[in-house]
């Protein structure tokens, strides 16, 4: 069965001189213009509020850049031109293809795994470990030491499978994964490993009891609080009162009934397996934990797509997250002007005031907490500013 999954990406800025006509600016503006497409497609984000969760303006990204130019001019590290178009081809995401009742898994390899497989060695560090640092890029290991108060750090090196991974990065080919309170390194997808979701797993293999192991068939006995247990086409069906014992059944399809997420074990737009596909339950009603009114399959539908209800979660309305169910078409939050009675506006261009919808505000312009600024930084002098770079400068 499909399973969504949080697709965590950190834009580390450092690059240097190499091959290739791609520039190092124009593929880390790449890698901000893609990752909203992963959002809708990973998460169910809607498309006009995806680009707002990479977390990155253009001060920030022109920052960056400038500062790997100073390592480009040092030798501290390699950039490979061809390799960073290569990656930026690789994440492309046809977002008419994101949601279905015949996607799966292997229709959309970008999604799952290690998304970012073919943009290993656009970067490289040249210096060796113990070797003199001023972002993890500069390093072999990938890995420099340095904080606020030690600048420049040193090269460590990455940590090997079983190594602790909370403070450092794996070596290349491993994947940190978080177990219980601590994280290690571990080799991703082998038969037997531990897993936490599908996407720990090599291909063929699902997470079964934390374990990435041979995905279970129709009708076999399925513990419906694990991660996707069951192959293709089924999900585990919970029977009778125990929560953890269940059976593999074929999922419905696109506008077959459904009941939908019970809420209080499930709260994201993966949780949805009883569906074919990577559809969601629509429409049903809960009263005291109990179905009153049966849901259908369908996708998640952008601005005038029908929906049902008001609510403006995702969570069985029918429209993509952060879109509301108006009349029974998912439409925008309110902009600027609109009245806001839930306290929430359009994030790209208001906030919520004494219930109604302001524009957001350019730096420079005064201001009383972040929510208000363009920026999203409200500084100690109470003006609008770029957030602060936390990075270890190079003189």
């Amino acid at each position: 069965m499909m399973r969504r999954t949080l697709l965590l990406v950190t834009l580390a800025l450092a690059s240097a001189c190499g091959g290739g006509s791609l520039s190092v600016a124009d593929y880390y503006s790449g890698l901000v213009t893609a990752v909203p497409a992963f959002a809708v497609c990973d998460l169910g984000v809607a498309p006009e509020y995806a680009r707002i969760g990479v977390g990155f303006t253009q001060a920030q990204i022109d920052f960056g850049v400038a500062q790997v130019n100073k390592a480009i001019a040092a030798g501290r590290a390699k950039f490979d031109g061809a390799k960073a178009q290569a990656c930026l081809d690789s994440l492309h995401v046809d977002q008419s293809r994101c949601w279905g009742p015949s996607v799966t898994r292997a229709s959309l390899p970008q999604v799952f795994g290690d998304a970012f497989k073919d943009c290993n060695g656009v970067v490289v560090g040249t210096v060796a470990d113990n070797g003199v640092c001023y972002g993890s890029n500069d390093c072999v290991s990938g890995q420099c030491s340095t904080t606020n108060a030690t600048c420049p750090g040193a090269c460590v090196p990455a940590a090997d499978t079983g190594g602790d991974c909370s403070q450092k990065s794996c070596k290349p080919g491993l994947r940190c994964q978080t177990n219980g309170s601590s994280e290690t390194c571990v080799v991703p997808g082998l038969a037997g490993g531990s897993c936490n979701n599908v996407a720990d797993c090599g291909s063929g293999l699902s997470c079964v009891n934390q374990k990435c192991a041979t995905p279970l068939a129709a009708n076999a006995s399925c513990d419906p609080t694990a991660s996707d247990p069951c192959a293709e086409g089924l999900w585990c069906s919970p029977s009778g009162s125990d929560a953890s014992k269940g059976a593999c059944l074929a999922q419905v399809d696109a506008n077959g009934a459904c009941t939908g997420p019970d809420a209080s074990a499930r709260a994201s737009a993966s949780a949805w397996p009883q569906c074919k596909g990577n559809q969601i339950c629509v429409g049903t009603v809960r009263q005291n934990g109990s179905v009153t009114t049966m849901g259908h399959c369908d996708v998640p539908h952008d601005v005038g797509g029908a929906c049902v209800g008001t609510d403006t979660n995702f969570l069985g309305n029918g429209c993509y997250l952060g879109l509301v169910c108006s009349s029974g078409k998912c439409a925008l939050l309110p902009g600027v002007g609109a009245a806001c009675p839930s306290r929430v506006c359009d994030p790209n261009v208001a906030v919520c005031t004494n219930g109604t919808c302001v524009a957001l505000k350019a730096d420079g312009a005064a201001c009383g907490d972040d929510t208000e600024c363009t920026s999203t930084r409200c500084d100690s002098s109470s003006h609008c500013a770029e957030p602060t770079q936390n990075a270890c400068l190079e003189p």
